[in-house]
């Protein structure tokens, strides 16, 4: 799973899809249909679905995992979906149906900074625009050393670039450039391969 997530982010799109057909071989080799393996491969494929252009096919699958995944009692199975959900929603212009839902992660863990910046892109689509450039001047403080150098990094700080450009945040936007700058290369990825 780690490894097509890999293979997305840099763009070896062919090499994730034969990653995550392995994965689909195994599930069915080893009868693990209904298993976070098989809910996995639903996620990978909803992402790989995404980037093809395939709406249809990203719902379904996203649904496809979420309910093996509360079928097994994951907690994390409503932050999987909506973090699935939120680049489908973006480009379908109905982000807005995530929004109090995000609030709620937000408020349920503010030192978790996750969900912070997608909170921000839906504040500046729903015109909050002094709300989300105050929230980044706050990150420019520290030259956004507050967002985790971890896995979730890129996509955070990518979704933080749209917000700066959205506001006309300057300060941001040529941090976030400079930043960013490395990477320019990479499919941003978000909590679990979304």
């Amino acid at each position: 799973e780690h490894r097509a997530c890999l293979r997305m982010e840099l763009g070896d799109l062919d090499l994730a899809r034969a990653d995550v057909a392995s994965m689909r071989a195994d599930v069915a080799d080893r009868r693990l249909a209904g298993t976070y393996y098989d809910a996995g491969a639903d996620r990978l494929s909803a992402s790989l679905a995404l980037l093809a252009g395939d709406l249809a096919e990203v719902e379904r699958l996203t649904g496809m995992a979420h309910a093996t995944l509360e079928r097994l009692g994951d907690p994390d199975a409503a932050h999987i979906l909506a973090a699935q959900l939120l680049p489908l929603r973006f480009i379908q212009g109905r982000g807005e149906e995530l929004a109090l839902t995000i609030t709620t992660f937000v408020r349920e863990s503010p030192a978790q900074r996750l969900w912070r910046a997608p909170l921000l892109v839906l504040d500046v689509r729903a015109g909050r625009h002094n709300q989300a450039a105050a929230a980044l001047s706050a990150l420019v403080a520290d030259r956004f050393d507050a967002i985790a150098r971890n896995h979730e990094w890129l996509g955070s700080m990518t979704l933080l670039a749209e917000v700066a450009a959205g506001v006309g945040h300057r300060p941001a936007m040529e941090l976030l450039a400079t930043l960013l700058a490395p990477f320019g290369e990479r499919i941003a990825m978000f909590f679990d391969g979304s």
